[in-house]
């Protein structure tokens, strides 16, 4: 999971405590704790309203919480949801939260609702006792005189034995309107998640924004399309050693603004920005499609590591390389030629390129990754099975809810009219609507496989009671809960065949990268096979996200054999020397006498 924490601000917090707490206004409250009279904040900030605009009366933070904390039994999370909300607001701020389910149970989340002010008490006059207050808001003299909630319990005391009198609040605190509080809110809940081991990818350079279900859902879900490419684009530059100015919080965001502005599409004005803090790097950005193909042979040829970036809206060819820039320069002159020249072919005597871990590292990670993409890709197909038999049930369901309420209705105004004649016009309505229930019924048995035998007996839509009928949609939970992780997972890896298709990664792309490592691997020195060898072995293997097993695994297995297979042959080779040359033997037995040859055997570490 991801790290997801919103904010927002609360111009009615009194009714916001009770929209997340209530049951009667929410379906699936996990848990919900308060630790505020949210009525003395929400009074304070109308006394003190200066416009017409209402003041912000308290914030809210929703936090996405791990799926698997449903097994939490309320004192676990009562105690986990306190211990987050005082790690977010150290101090004496006053709070509340609520945890909750959506709607298909598939987003565990808590509601965390806060004030920017702190109580402060001036005088040491106390209240001597517990002050209620009448349904119309004055001083309760007597106790039956108390005013009650909808369930007819007297509601809390607004001042306890004890409290001071004189009581008042601090000045809001500023830090909680800046963006860089925000985003240590997520450090600190990522921090916490990362504490007890739960699961937590990393956020890339740019965030991701909250879909939900408005008219614009479909925009959001295109930019976060574009942002995911954005953010899996600069985590190719970091692996290829560009250095991003993490630690200077200004250019940081001017460099986010940057790619904003060209709304996530050309990265060539940001990556401009960004070759400032890695000078040794250089980029070429390149328009004629001739040039860019010219320069990506010369590139090849020169046994240089690069990567690219084509910019489709623009047709735009970037380019960057992990080298000199003497030797970049030299190369970008000679792609400006109309003809290509051909590269020279080294002379005999001119001696092999020297072994470049970064580089050869590189081109072993790229060459995994492509493997395993492609390999995911040919095993893994777009399936909507799952999410069709999730649909399919939802909606028998939803019709069996509709036609329970509507026919409860009616049986309620029913038993309610006393006016004989109209409860004779009701009838057919409530026939109509019991068969209707009943037809439901029998649709909700055939597609959950429940019984409709209740207390011993069928289930009759006639004289249907509201706990029969709520019997029934229960038996269906269980059944839900199945269909709706396993759609949740149908859509998941579909998305990730979907990800995974956008980069264009077929046969003949790693091919090429397979080709490039197996370059590099010929041209380093039998001398240094050994060492090529050593760097392969201890090289991290790529992240996949889609998949952290046999595809990682294999891939890395079946690239780790190619290579090794060229760098043994070297090997073997230089052993075969040692042996053959006098001179060799006759300097090795005067460095160790009395010593035997010991040849080590360079294997696979798993």
């Amino acid at each position: 999971m991801q790290t997801f924490v919103r904010m927002s601000k609360l111009s009615d917090i009194v009714g916001r405590s009770d929209y997340i707490s209530n049951p009667e206004r929410q379906e699936d409250i996990v848990a919900a704790k308060c630790y505020a009279d949210w009525k003395q904040y929400q009074a304070y900030e109308r006394k003190h309203q200066r416009s017409n605009t209402p003041n912000n009366e308290g914030r809210e933070l929703i936090i996405a919480l791990p799926n698997e904390w449903k097994k939490f039994d309320d004192l676990n999370m009562t105690s986990h949801m306190n211990d987050l909300a005082q790690r977010l607001l150290p101090g004496k701020y006053d709070y509340q939260w609520a945890v909750h389910w959506n709607k298909t149970r598939t987003n565990l989340h808590v509601h965390l609702i806060f004030s920017e002010r702190n109580r402060q008490y001036n005088g040491k006059e106390v209240w001597d006792r517990d002050i209620y207050l009448t349904q119309d808001g004055k001083v309760a003299r007597r106790k039956a005189d108390r005013a009650v909630d909808k369930n007819g319990n007297i509601k809390p005391p607004v001042h306890r034995k004890g409290e001071p009198k004189n009581q008042t609040f601090t000045p809001k605190d500023t830090k909680f309107k800046s963006k860089a509080w925000l985003e240590q809110a997520k450090n600190t809940v990522t921090e916490y998640f990362k504490y007890y081991r739960e699961p937590v990818e990393e956020y890339g350079l740019l965030h991701q924004y909250h879909e939900g279900k408005g008219k614009q859902a479909a925009e959001i879900h295109e930019k976060n399309r574009k942002i995911k490419y954005v953010n899996h684009f600069f985590e190719r530059l970091k692996r290829v050693g560009f250095v991003f100015p993490e630690n200077d919080p200004e250019k940081y965001n001017q460099l986010k603004a940057e790619i904003v502005k060209n709304n996530f599409r050309s990265m060539i004005a940001p990556f401009k920005k960004i070759a400032e803090y890695s000078p040794e790097l250089l980029s070429v950005t390149l328009k004629d499609k001739q040039k860019t193909t010219t320069l990506e042979k010369l590139m090849e040829e020169s046994n240089i590591y690069s990567l690219y970036y084509h910019d489709v809206n623009k047709g735009h060819m970037l380019l960057f390389a992990a080298c000199h820039k003497e030797k970049v320069d030299q190369i970008v002159q000679e792609s400006i030629k109309k003809t290509a020249p051909t590269a020279p072919s080294p002379s005999p005597q001119q001696p092999k390129p020297t072994l470049n871990v970064p580089r050869l590292t590189s081109l072993y990670q790229d060459c995994i990754r492509k493997v395993g993409i492609y390999d995911y890709i040919q095993r893994h197909h777009i399936d909507t099975t799952a999410m069709e038999a999730y649909e399919k049930a939802q909606k028998v369901l939803d019709e069996y809810s509709a036609a329970a309420h509507g026919y409860h209705v009616l049986d309620d105004q029913y038993q309610s009219m006393h006016n004989p004649i109209k409860k004779l016009k009701m009838r057919p309505a409530i026939k109509e609507a019991a068969e209707r229930l009943g037809s439901a019924a029998k649709k909700l048995s055939s597609t959950f496989g429940i019984s409709l035998i209740i207390d011993g007996e069928e289930f009759d839509s006639s004289v249907a009671t509201r706990n029969e009928t709520s019997a029934l949609r229960m038996r269906t939970t269980e059944r839900m809960q199945r269909l709706s992780e396993a759609a949740s997972e149908e859509r998941r890896q579909n998305e990730e065949i979907k990800s995974m298709k956008r980069q264009n990664i077929d046969e003949e792309s790693y091919n090429k990268a397979i080709v490039a490592l197996q370059r590099e691997c010929e041209d380093i020195s039998i001398a240094e096979s050994k060492a090529a060898l050593r760097a392969l072995q201890a090289a991290e293997i790529p992240i996949l996200s889609f998949e952290t097993g046999d595809t990682r695994s294999g891939a890395k297995m079946a690239v780790y054999d190619f290579a090794e297979r060229i760098l043994k042959k070297k090997i073997s080779q230089a052993e075969n020397e040692a042996e053959i040359s006098p001179k060799k033997v006759i300097e090795a037995k005067k460095e160790e006498p009395e010593q035997e040859t010991y040849r080590p055997t360079y294997g696979r570490s798993r």
